[in-house]
């Protein structure tokens, strides 16, 4: 018997890990164990009160940090031959950490499958359901069903009936209103107390509470057909991420696809957003079909269009393909492409900016005009330590200035290292105001999978 599990264990790992994988994919299972950590010590950080300190904080931006570096020597092309001599270091260390995140997948899959098959209960109704809807996403079921009826989603999305919807839900707070004096936070009992006042006048938009539809429209369009067959929307983003694995197990060779398998299975951070209600796997797909077929220009454009008009974080991925595209195909590709991003997103947004101007404006710029409280896993967690308000218009530099800077390395570099850029377009919000862990769930997964399909697909590398 264990002759048999030892000669199965080989095989498997032969299989996974050929001789010929490239040294710095490697780096991307060790990656993965990291941000795993990371994203454990901020969640502890943010949700236990004895470790809301500076100690952990500092944890887990280090470890943020590292992610952020293991990815950025994944995504350069001459990193293998460096790499080379702790080939055997890196295959070993990369053996051990898919043993843990499989298991963990295995074990993750019992509780977040019930979730999909049976509402809100795990385990055949014996655990309480720790992966509760996000207020995006019952707003954007609440979008959806306005549409349905011919009316605007920009006007009709309420928190108060999203609330009375899903009791459980943790809706985004403001500091306006009954808040404007609490720092860094409210606590549970004012909370509480503000969404009861809520619902007590469920017509009257409370101002503590985010309540507009504050992203284009493409966040809701696509899984409107969901709502209208009355079928969870997460099982839409579930299929989106598979669409994407699928898409990077085609245009892997094969040799490396057991491997990219794998490794997206591990990808336990992207099953766990997507299982909690994130809808980041529509514009993630988008950004990386555009990526990776950017040689078909008017393609590439279309998909990349299609990314901004499901979240604004696209806008800065468009930057960065733009500079990758001026680089490699000159200004008349960068027109081509710009026109037609801008086409797309026009295509899908216009009928609601003619409906109501204002109100789509006001939602898509709510990210960066309304008052939120600080909240994320980047530098803005010391801003949650005090309880004397901090200014959020430093963080708007620094992050300004990272982009900035960002874009100018790119700009140098991109020739020699053009996977970088989409590390690169989401490292600025890690210093922002709001540094949601969700922003970076998909990141290593993006990056490993532009690097695959870019740089080992077709054959300008040895991967048999």
């Amino acid at each position: 018997m264990k002759e048999r599990l030892r000669f199965y264990t080989n095989r498997f790992f032969c299989t996974v890990f050929p001789e010929s994988v490239p040294q710095r994919l490697y780096l991307f299972f060790i990656t993965l164990a990291v941000h795993s950590i990371a994203v454990v010590i901020a969640g502890v950080f943010i949700g236990v009160d004895g470790a809301h300190n500076a100690g952990v904080a500092l944890c887990s931006l280090a470890l943020y940090i590292i992610t952020f570096v293991l990815i950025f020597i994944l995504a350069l092309p001459y990193a293998d031959g460096k790499l080379l001599k702790h080939d055997r270091r890196l295959r070993m260390s990369a053996k051990v950490i898919v043993v843990f995140l499989l298991v963990g997948a295995v074990v993750e899959a019992v509780v977040i499958a019930p979730c999909f098959m049976n509402g809100n209960a795990l385990l055949f109704d014996k655990w309480e359901n720790p992966f509760v809807p996000n207020d995006r996403i019952v707003l954007g079921e609440q979008a959806s069903q306005a549409l349905i009826h011919g009316e605007n989603p920009y006007t009709h999305t309420n928190i108060v009936l999203a609330v009375e919807e899903v009791p459980t839900l943790n809706p985004t707070i403001l500091r306006q209103g009954a808040f404007a004096d609490e720092y860094p936070r409210p606590n549970e009992t004012q909370v509480q107390a503000a969404l009861a006042q809520a619902r007590e006048h469920p017509d009257v938009l409370p101002a503590e509470f985010e309540s507009k539809m504050s992203y284009p429209a493409g966040s809701f369009l696509f899984h409107t057909p969901f709502v209208a067959l009355g079928i969870d929307i997460r099982w839409f983003y579930l299929i989106c991420a598979l669409m994407m694995l699928g898409y990077i197990v085609w245009r892997a060779p094969s040799a490396l696809r057991p491997l990219v398998v794998i490794g997206s299975i591990a990808s336990v951070l992207v099953w766990n957003a997507v299982i909690a209600g994130s809808m980041d796997s529509l514009y993630i797909l988008f950004v990386l079909l555009g990526w990776t077929l950017r040689k078909r220009i008017w393609l590439a454009a279309a998909c990349m269009g299609l990314a901004v008009t499901c979240k604004q974080t696209a806008i800065t991925f468009v930057f960065f393909y733009l500079i990758l595209l001026l680089r490699e195909s000159g200004w008349r590709n960068v027109f081509k492409s710009a026109a037609m991003i801008g086409a797309v997103f026009a295509l899908t947004n216009l009928p609601f900016v003619v409906a109501d101007p204002q109100s789509w404006l006001s939602g898509l710029l709510a990210p960066i005009s309304d008052p939120f409280i600080p909240e994320g896993v980047g530098i803005v967690s010391f801003a949650t330590l005090t309880t004397n308000p901090v200014p959020t218009w430093p963080f708007a530099l620094i992050e300004c200035v990272v982009l900035v800077a960002a874009l100018v390395w790119y700009y140098c570099n991109c020739r020699k290292a053009p996977q970088t850029g989409l590390l690169l377009a989401i490292v600025p919000f890690f210093f922002a105001w709001r540094s949601l862990a969700s922003y970076f769930a998909m990141i290593p997964l993006l990056v490993f999978a532009a690097v695959v399909i870019e740089e080992y697909s077709n054959g300008s590398r040895s991967t048999t």
